[in-house]
């Protein structure tokens, strides 16, 4: 059965909260997306009931969102593949690699990390954006099909991630790309994986990352959140959001770190120090 939170426990929501000065402006409600957000809040609804079993709630998460116009055609101007890789501990997990069908010489290799709060989703949950990368920027793409909590808890997810992206440096070539320019790149639990494993390549001293795109990632346990150094207000002012509200991010992560600890394997903001890192860019909603 699907568990739901229906208040936050990490971060009690305040109703006298007013949006903190640096990044408040964030949560204001744009037109347009107020316009759709009675749909979305009737979709996710439905989704997010006690008696829906994981089962189907991960089924829910699996269908390609609509394609956008003019993105490039899978098999017709992007060529795909699946293959299963090793990992660590022995287990086999699934990538798919994205290669425009008129790919040049001297291609980017870019690993993606798919979001899904480390419970839910797949390849097809970026499907689009990994068919535009590749055929808009000559870029090899690999998306990786992690291991999921909570039948696999941290830190699966990121040995998972790290291993993949020591599998595509080893194979670079034979996937035409070049091993001296890979980018990493996820979105929400995704950019959590890609921010921790650029972290562990430094300290294993992995060679060839030239960047991290980090799309709203999710950087650190609000149990843990350094509030001291940085503005935290977003489990505040988006407490009540159509497609993740703060109790239902929370949720996700009872899932992937069942036991709270303040490790920057699974909060990457808390590493002790983020020097010598590929350049970032980092993408927030709002």
């Amino acid at each position: 059965m699907v568990i739901t939170k229906k208040e936050g426990e990490y971060v009690p929501v305040d109703p006298n909260f007013r949006p903190l000065p640096k990044f408040g402006h964030f949560s204001e409600l744009d037109p347009e997306y107020a316009k759709l957000r009675p749909m979305l809040n009737s979709m996710m609804e439905g989704l997010w009931q006690p008696e829906t079993s994981l089962e189907d709630f991960r089924k829910a998460w699996l269908n390609s969102p609509p394609a956008p116009e003019g993105c490039p055609v899978e098999g017709k101007d992007v060529l795909t593949e699946t293959r299963m890789i090793p990992t660590r501990d022995g287990a086999e997990i699934e990538i798919k690699l994205y290669t425009a069908k008129n790919k040049r010489p001297g291609s980017a290799l870019v690993v993606r990390y798919h979001g899904g709060g480390w419970v839910v989703g797949g390849h097809c949950t970026e499907h689009s954006e990994n068919l535009m990368i590749a055929d808009w920027t000559n870029s090899v793409v690999v998306s990786v099909d992690y291991r999921q909590a909570p039948e696999y808890k941290f830190p699966y997810a990121a040995n998972d991630c790290f291993d993949a992206l020591k599998w595509c440096g080893k194979n670079a070539a034979s996937l035409g790309a070049d091993a001296s320019k890979i980018i990493l790149n996820g979105s929400s639990a995704g950019g959590n994986l890609a921010s921790v494993v650029a972290i562990m390549a430094r300290d294993e001293g992995f060679q060839g990352i030239v960047a991290q795109i980090l799309t709203f990632p999710v950087m650190c346990h609000p149990k843990f959140f350094p509030r001291e150094a940085y503005e935290m207000g977003s489990y505040q002012q988006n407490s009540n959001d159509s497609v993740v509200t703060a109790a239902r991010m929370e949720w996700f992560w009872d899932m992937y770190l069942p036991e709270p600890t303040a490790d920057w394997r699974s909060s990457p903001l808390l590493a002790q120090s983020l020097k010598n890192l590929p350049p970032a860019l980092i993408i927030a909603a709002g």
